[in-house]
């Protein structure tokens, strides 16, 4: 069954009030280039600046091609894109920032590179030369990456991106997961082998200070390897069975001294450090484990990925899932 619509643009909208209307405008003419039918979905992720919901309903009265969607709380980017995928109808789906450090004009290199290769299940855009404005996001950034590629495992080297363009196929089954705690880039490398990358320009976004700080950051991090993997719980393991050996030896070792050849063994700052250590392996183990066990949590209790407050249509079916 064909969709009624060919491209589907979601947008995941954050205090983004002040230059959102131009983006839209500048996506609508990117758009209307193709000749193709589309439609522009914006989620509306609980923003506190009190200007990007009435923009977006503003906008949407003027097109009726844009859908808006308000959630009730802020549910976080990926959640919102998610909302925003559930309701769109497009064969391909296209997923970028909020803020103009994703070109609305790349959109047609990106619609060009699917088009081209029948086999990918999505193309997703990497920065030729990425530019941050602090350190903190820079590192963060190659942190990110590493973390998902030691996570997922995967033997290609395919970086991940807000600003990207998915099949259909794809789409629908990222939206088979109901985990409630979703992390894009493990959903798009667990869904498909098939994922390609092209290179853009990197731009600077409009906001003068990045949504992710450092602490939301490392969570990301951490949400991409609980997620995606039980390598550290293995690691954790193997680590502990090192140093249980590793202790077996020394006992051999400092009995043999004591009982065969007669030495004294001091020690007392060896045993010191040898505690402080295996004390901390210990709660570093005892804080995997919490995340892990955390998410169980989450997951068991049901919680919903997102509630929707309202949207710019009468009514749209939906169980916040």
């Amino acid at each position: 069954m064909e969709s009624a619509t060919d491209y589907s643009v979601v947008i995941a909208c954050y205090n983004s009030g002040e230059w959102l209307e131009e983006l839209i405008r500048e996506v609508s003419k990117e758009m209307n280039v193709t000749g193709k039918t589309y439609e522009i979905i914006l989620v509306n992720d609980s923003s506190t600046d009190g200007t990007t919901w009435s923009c977006i309903q503003r906008t949407a009265r003027k097109n009726d091609r844009i859908l808006g969607i308000d959630l009730m709380a802020n549910s976080g980017q990926f959640s919102a894109l998610l909302c925003g995928m559930r309701h769109s109808t497009g064969e391909f789906v296209i997923t970028m920032d909020d803020d103009f450090q994703n070109a609305p004009d790349d959109i047609s290199t990106l619609i060009e590179a699917i088009e081209e290769n029948e086999e990918a299940d999505g193309i997703i855009a990497d920065w030729r030369k990425k530019r941050h404005r602090n350190l903190i996001r820079l590192i963060g950034s190659r942190v990110y990456h590493k973390s998902l590629r030691f996570a997922t495992g995967t033997r290609r080297n395919v970086k991940m991106n807000s600003f990207r363009i998915l099949r259909r196929r794809l789409v629908n089954a990222i939206l088979q997961n109901d985990t409630s705690r979703p992390v894009m880039g493990g959903l798009l490398i667990e869904s498909s082998d098939y994922l390609e990358n092209v290179e853009l320009a990197h731009r600077h976004g409009r906001r003068k200070k990045s949504g992710y700080k450092l602490i939301p950051m490392i969570n990301i991090t951490l949400a991409n390897i609980v997620y995606s993997t039980t390598k550290p719980l293995k690691i954790m393991a193997i680590t502990g069975s090192l140093v249980f050996f590793m202790s077996m030896v020394m006992a051999v070792y400092f009995t043999y001294m004591r009982l065969v050849d007669g030495i004294s063994v001091d020690g007392y700052a060896s045993v010191i450090v040898a505690i402080s250590i295996f004390g901390g392996l210990t709660l570093i183990g005892l804080g995997i484990i919490g995340e892990y066990v955390g998410r169980i949590v989450h997951e068991v209790r049901g919680t919903p990925q997102y509630n929707i407050r309202r949207t710019t249509q009468v009514q749209v079916n939906d169980e916040s899932e």
